[in-house]
């Protein structure tokens, strides 16, 4: 019976799934904010969601996440990245999944009660580990039990690849100063008027603007950091990383 155990346990570490669309959820986080996966993955932003148990495992899983995210945020620094965790059962409530993070110093999104999607994104893996990007929704990563840093990182670079945004050039618009203080403008170069979205490193709303030409933004509330500007000007798109002081 223990060995029965044992490669049932093997075969869910060792399984990957490779669908090609996810799956899409409305959620509200642990923080009362409702995120919706293929609205936040539209616009060329990357989502990791890592599906966990109160584990040490499930932590450093977590940790290597949170370094390719910081590989790939330094190799693609206008591009946008996001990390959510969520309980793999519904018995984990926000104040379980709250703990855990505290007391492994995560500070991305949390969500409880994830079973039924744990279940859509390849079942119990401790953890389950799914990238989320490119205007298809794909899903471009899925494991069960662990990450392949190098294989997630290369699946990231192949999405942008395969899926290419039209991309506004850099000379077509302005932010400064960046670093802020106390604001940043936004300025249409062109003419044309820009829609513009300002997200802080956990994906939370901080800023959205209408179409203008130029936009000025109050930073002087905002904490230290850095924070994720999305511009679109008709089928355009550019995304600039600012840094508040």
């Amino acid at each position: 019976m223990k060995n029965i155990f044992l490669a049932i346990c093997l075969l869910l570490i060792s399984s990957i799934s490779f669908a090609q669309t996810a799956t899409d959820f409305t959620k509200k986080d642990c923080s009362g904010t409702t995120h919706h996966l293929f609205s936040e993955v539209n616009n060329d932003t990357i989502v990791f969601l890592e599906f966990v148990m109160t584990c040490t495992t499930c932590a450093n899983v977590g940790h290597q996440i949170e370094a390719t995210i910081a590989r790939l945020q330094n190799e693609y620094p206008t591009k946008s990245f996001r990390f959510y965790q969520l309980a793999y059962t519904n018995s984990y409530t926000c104040g379980t999944m709250s703990n855990w993070q505290g007391n492994n110093n995560f500070s991305c999104p949390a969500f409880d009660s994830g079973a039924t999607l744990v279940a859509q994104y390849g079942g119990f893996g401790m953890p389950t580990v799914a990238i989320v990007g490119g205007p298809n929704h794909n899903l471009c990563y899925n494991s069960l039990g662990y990450i392949d840093t190098a294989a997630a990182g290369t699946a990231v670079r192949n999405l942008f690849k395969i899926n290419g945004v039209n991309e506004l050039s850099a000379s077509d618009f302005s932010i400064m100063p960046n670093p802020a203080n106390e604001f940043i403008q936004i300025k249409s170069n062109n003419g044309t008027p820009l829609s513009v979205e300002i997200f802080d490193m956990n994906g939370r709303l901080m800023f959205l603007g209408n179409k203008t030409s130029t936009t000025v933004v109050s930073t002087a509330n905002w904490n230290k950091g850095n924070y994720i500007v999305k511009l679109r000007q008709d089928q355009q798109f550019a995304t600039q990383l600012i840094t508040k002081q």
